[in-house]
């Protein structure tokens, strides 16, 4: 049996060769990083890209709205031809009353009021094929959410003990429009004050059983927050109160001194531009979302408001 011997050589080789192991070894881990590195590096421009199409995306869904001058000249050719027609058409009813042969009178008439549908036809036309139809419905939209949640978080303060009080009684002996309006007007107070609004009857708290209307509200329509209480042991301050009066009394707009702000004919100042830019009537906007939030329908009333347009067949156009 022979023996290997171990020479120096050898000794060399194993060393040269852990030193070429080592560098190659520390090679991997440079090439690693560099590796993980550029990964981070894609990984954010990737996520950069992203955003840059998403961003495009929207701009190229974003509707533009058209100028403040270009709506209300729209608005304002639509409103004069009406108010041409209402002209005409009074003086030509004044001529028939007063003359005996009227013959050509009503075809003069006939063909007036023929031009005038024409020209309202026309101009209502124009607001579907200007492009700017999709960002009248969504700027609509948007001012009524706005509006609705401002309501709704007034309604429905985070602390109820602390938040202040426009008492609102429904003392008008009169029909429900009547009473609705006064409603209304109060919710346009409190809103005006930033006060939540308690509608109530005998100063404790919202007794319907006195309010003749009062079972068929219930029914209908959902309460105005979530509590509808006036809070015990509080003073109760007549109108206007001061900034320290927890709970301020507001009676019948007939008598009331000094007037509220945002009365009789006023919107909020914050909602002025766009209202003025989206709407012909910026006020019957706005009355009409105070009315929007009373009258919500509770989730009965819905189903038997569908059920009904279903059997009716309801359907567009509208007619009365």
């Amino acid at each position: 049996m022979k023996c290997l011997k171990w020479s120096q050589d050898d000794d060399s080789h194993i060393e040269i060769n852990n030193q070429r192991l080592t560098k190659c070894i520390e090679t991997l881990e440079k090439l690693q990083l560099t590796n993980e590195k550029l990964n981070a590096e894609l990984a954010k421009l990737n996520e950069k890209i992203k955003i840059q199409q998403s961003k495009k995306k929207l701009k190229d869904n974003e509707q533009i709205a058209p100028s403040k001058e270009y709506e209300v000249l729209r608005r304002r050719i639509f409103s004069n031809t009406k108010e041409f027609w209402y002209y005409v058409n009074s003086g030509l009813d004044s001529l028939v009353r007063s003359t005996m042969s009227v013959k050509h009178i009503h075809n003069l008439k006939n063909m007036v009021g023929e031009h005038y549908r024409s020209l309202l036809k026309d101009v209502s036309n124009l607001a579907e094929v200007d492009n700017y139809s999709t960002w009248r419905q969504q700027e609509s939209e948007s001012l009524s959410n706005l509006v609705q949640n401002r309501l709704e978080e007034l309604q429905n303060p985070p602390n109820w003990f602390t938040a202040k009080q426009l008492l609102c009684k429904l003392e008008k002996n009169c029909g429900f429009g009547c009473q609705l309006h006064h409603v209304v007007y109060c919710l346009i107070v409190a809103y005006s004050t930033q006060r939540k609004l308690v509608v109530d009857i005998n100063y404790k708290h919202i007794d319907y059983k006195h309010w003749k209307y009062g079972n068929i509200w219930q029914e209908v329509f959902l309460p105005l927050g979530e509590s509808n209480t006036l809070l015990e042991n509080v003073s109760i301050h007549k109108w206007p109160g001061n900034q320290d009066s927890q709970i301020i009394h507001l009676p019948p707009i007939d008598g009331i001194s000094p007037k509220p702000y945002l009365l009789p004919q006023i919107i909020p100042d914050d909602l002025a531009e766009r209202l003025t830019v989206l709407h012909g009537d910026p006020i019957v906007w706005w009355i009409g979302q105070i009315l929007k939030y009373l009258l919500r329908p509770r989730e009965s009333t819905n189903y038997l408001l569908d059920d009904y347009a279903k059997k009716l067949k309801f359907q567009k156009p509208i007619v009365g």
